[in-house]
């Protein structure tokens, strides 16, 4: 397990145990919300290595309820990922990312709930090799699943799990951390 990998699940336990310790009751009323998350994309292709380039991602959503809600997401890459195939070095990045998304929240108890998305994505994967560079755009189905830990009546911590964009015989998934409050 890489060096992110261990931040993030570390991370992720140390944001729960606390969670669990200081929970607040979530909000029940409707409203904006905006989030922001840190995570590993696991890009994978078959025939070749995966890569695990860093991606930063922000939401912007709208809550009908305390279990329907719309969001929509753009990101970026913040690092690259090295692997050698066949003697050459190849780095792959995430350039971009946007979606729009249904999130279903099942509230297990007042500071912790559950949730998944469904939505679309469309992301751009830029790789560079011996000075060249090719990239490669595509918009899919993009969903996941996450835990949320309310820190305040407005804040909350969480995890997720998701597909970020899937194309011609690949799929990039995020697992990440992130901090949702409402506005």
């Amino acid at each position: 397990m890489n060096r992110l990998m261990q931040g993030l699940t570390l991370g992720a336990l140390a944001l729960a145990s606390g969670a669990v310790l200081a929970a607040e009751p979530a909000p029940t009323e409707s409203g904006a919300y905006w989030g922001v998350y840190i995570g590993q994309v696991r890009y994978s292709e078959s025939g070749a290595p995966s890569f695990n380039p860093t991606a930063f991602l922000a939401s912007l959503g709208w809550e009908l309820n305390r279990n329907v809600a719309f969001e929509a997401r753009i990101g970026t890459g913040l690092g690259s990922d090295s692997k050698t195939v066949s003697g050459v070095p190849i780095d792959l990045k995430l350039k971009d990312f946007y979606g729009g998304y249904l999130r279903w929240t099942l509230p297990l108890s007042n500071g912790f709930s559950l949730y998944a998305l469904t939505g679309y994505g469309h992301g751009k994967l830029e790789a560079s090799a011996m000075g060249l560079t090719a990239s490669t755009t595509d918009g899919s189905f993009s969903g996941g699943v996450g835990a949320e830990f309310a820190m305040s009546k407005t804040g909350a911590v969480g995890v997720e799990y998701g597909r970020l964009v899937s194309g011609s015989g690949y799929d990039a998934n995020l697992i990440s951390i992130g901090y949702r409050m409402r506005l």
